[in-house]
């Protein structure tokens, strides 16, 4: 099974149900949209012919990684604590591993902790079996970043917020407040949302995107 990263604030936003849609920038970049091709991406930037295929595919089970840390062991079983959630797990290590693996896993990732400032392993490598939280991938769309609609924004997490008479737009929920919020419209709110997540500049570019949408499962 695969996994996926968030950001802490999208992650607490997906098992809340308020973001149910994420876009993933198309690395390398195709040089053109074949709409023959169901939406998927024809071609790459040195000009050979090629379908660019997602990642994720539409009824595909995919867990929330997290930054997650080894508190005790006991005997085969372990105890972890997740960042993000705030959550404990117990797990058996030789439900998942044999014993001499078990002991190799366990060691790298202490090793991994002790290095670690905030004292939890990096979430990129976090396995599937610890995994608390899993989303269903329902639809997947190819398109220029810019092409997002409002209602596209709405689904990742851009919020109506009454903040003057105009009715402007807050940025992403919880994330956006500590720098004022207030923009016209959603597509506005996403720009910047989309420039402190993925970089500075990335809106202007407007790249190439995998847009995943999908449903927690409870």
């Amino acid at each position: 099974m695969k996994g996926i990263n968030f950001k802490e604030f999208q992650y607490h936003n997906v098992i809340r149900e308020k973001m149910t849609q994420i876009v993933r920038i198309i690395n390398p970049q195709p040089i053109c949209l074949d709409g023959r091709s169901g939406g998927k991406y024809i071609g790459n930037p040195v000009g050979e012919k090629g379908l660019i295929n997602p990642r994720l595919h539409v009824g595909e089970t995919v867990y929330l990684k997290e930054p997650y840390k080894l508190v005790s062991k006991i005997a085969n079983v372990i105890k972890v604590e997740f960042e993000y959630s705030k959550e404990v797990g117990l797990f058996n290590l030789l439900d998942f591993y044999t014993e001499e693996n078990s002991i190799n896993w366990l060691k790298k990732r202490q090793k991994e902790q002790l290095k670690s400032k905030s004292g939890f392993c990096n979430k990129t490598y976090m396995p599937q079996w610890c995994a608390l939280h899993f989303i269903k991938i329902t639809g997947v769309k190819c398109e220029r970043l810019q092409d997002i609609s409002e209602e596209d924004c709405r689904k990742e997490g851009v919020s109506h917020k009454l903040i003057d008479p105009a009715d402007a737009y807050g940025n992403i929920l919880d994330y956006f407040t500590e720098y004022g919020g207030g923009y016209s419209n959603p597509r506005e709110a996403y720009a910047e949302l989309i420039d402190c997540t993925c970089g500075n500049g990335t809106w202007e570019r407007n790249p190439f995107v995998w847009r995943y949408e999908f449903e927690l499962i409870k």
